[in-house]
């Protein structure tokens, strides 16, 4: 989807963590990621992809795998 579809998307359902459009797919090459629409990536603070998500992932089941990681972040530092 578009940002004009995304961003009412994101306000509404009051997302608080980055979103990044990729049209040229630029992110997806870098991280020599797997296509499908949509992916939802959980990236830690190292750059690595931690969680591939192919397909819908609704936001609050994605809140409990964020601070899961946050608190694996945590302790491993």
């Amino acid at each position: 989807e578009g940002a004009e579809v995304v961003e009412p998307f994101v306000k509404d359902e009051e997302v608080n963590y980055p979103i990044v459009l990729d049209p040229e797919q630029s992110i997806e090459k870098h991280f020599e990621a797997m296509y499908g629409l949509p992916t939802t990536y959980l990236i830690n603070s190292e750059g690595q992809i931690v969680r591939r998500i192919l397909g819908v992932f609704p936001v609050d089941k994605m809140k409990p795998k964020l601070e899961k990681m946050l608190d694996d972040e945590k302790q491993s530092t």
